[in-house]
């Protein structure tokens, strides 16, 4: 041998090793738990994420993707009820003796 391609059947140059070179697969954690929603209603975004454990080496399988979105708290927004102002009131229903008016 040549003391340069020594690698396995992908052809990975091992350094100039006379040793067989081993792919190393990519390994990720487990992901995150999903972080806080950006809103509190009417459709948010929230992320988790997971790390890299083990890079993948001599042609390994590569990693996947690291982080990713999500919606949340799709629900509308509650609507409060809004009234007007109050109006004058109205004639009394007896010039005398505790009558009412609205």
């Amino acid at each position: 041998t040549d003391g340069q391609q020594n690698g396995d059947e992908t052809g990975i140059d091992c350094g100039g090793s006379c040793t067989t070179c081993t792919a190393v697969d990519c390994v990720v954690s487990a992901w995150s738990s999903w972080g806080t929603c950006s809103v509190a209603c009417g459709g948010g975004t929230r992320s988790r994420s997971r790390t890299i454990t083990t890079a993948p080496q001599n042609g390994g399988t590569a990693c996947p993707i690291l982080s990713e979105d999500g919606s949340c708290n799709t629900a509308g927004c509650p609507v409060d009820c809004v009234v007007s102002t109050w109006s004058t009131w109205g004639t009394c229903s007896v010039i005398c003796g505790g009558g009412t008016r609205s």
